[in-house]
């Protein structure tokens, strides 16, 4: 499964990558600050395309309307382009994810940023890894360096936002980063580069890629998978135990 896993995820980073670099692509807003483009759609009928054939009695659902199969126990949850935002302005970090969801529960998951040519992949049996180094287990918090990564959607309130950064900053005690992409957080998580992503109004497809692979490294979080369809708002907060416990109550500040 993992090697065709891979072979599909970086494809399709391959696709997207080509409309940076000379076949340009129109821009919709789906709403403030919210983009979609001609690649986002390419590359999720590429998934649905490549994932069908290689596991054919598995469900698909993307961002951008695929639905394949919804009652299948295994789910492959695809965001074709996670960033779309800085994939328009030329940012360097967007991702393709691709997350496995069985029984409602993560079991693998791939992300894949093209620019910097970093692939995070793993499961729940057969842990992770980026490109080719192994991903060892989450290491305790360091709280002298301890980092939170935002994902905020373009409809959280303001008040909201605002709230949740002071609490990181004056609860915590915590520095915060927000790079405009979940799925690269996560990989960052996995990296070690941050303790932890916290989400307001995310949706299913910007997080399964990410915590599928990391789902045997023994992070935690507060996304359930079963509480709401796919295209439901998540509020979550997903990394090193210490820091979810710590950062669960921000979820309803501001409110």
């Amino acid at each position: 499964m993992f090697d065709a896993l891979e072979q599909i995820t970086r494809a399709a980073g391959e696709r997207a990558l080509t409309y940076t670099t000379g076949r340009g692509f129109t821009v919709e807003a789906k709403g403030p600050l919210d983009l979609v483009t001609v690649a986002d759609r390419d590359v999720e009928a590429f998934l649905l395309q490549a994932l069908s054939e290689a596991f054919p009695e598995d469900g698909i659902i993307g961002e951008e309307g695929t639905s394949l199969r919804p009652g299948a126990r295994r789910q492959w949850i695809i965001d074709p382009i996670d960033g779309t935002f800085n994939f328009v302005r030329g940012l360097p970090d967007w991702a393709v994810s691709i997350g496995l969801i069985e029984d409602g529960q993560p079991r693998a998951g791939a992300v894949f940023c093209p620019i910097r040519n970093r692939l995070l992949i793993g499961g729940r049996d057969e842990g992770a890894r980026v490109n080719e180094l192994k991903l060892p287990p989450a290491a305790p918090l360091d709280r002298a360096t301890g980092l939170i990564s935002f994902g905020f959607a373009s409809t959280t309130p303001i008040a909201r936002e605002t709230a949740v950064i002071a609490g990181v900053l004056g609860d915590l005690r915590m520095g915060y980063r927000n790079g405009g992409s979940t799925a690269v957080a996560l990989m960052q998580l996995a990296e070690g580069q941050i303790d932890a992503m916290l989400g307001l109004g995310n949706k299913a497809w910007d997080v399964a890629g990410g915590i599928g692979a990391v789902s045997g490294l023994g992070y935690h979080g507060t996304v359930d998978f079963t509480a709401a369809p796919p295209g439901a708002p998540i509020d979550f907060v997903f990394g090193k135990a210490e820091v979810v416990k710590a950062a669960a109550g921000l979820l309803t500040a501001g409110t």
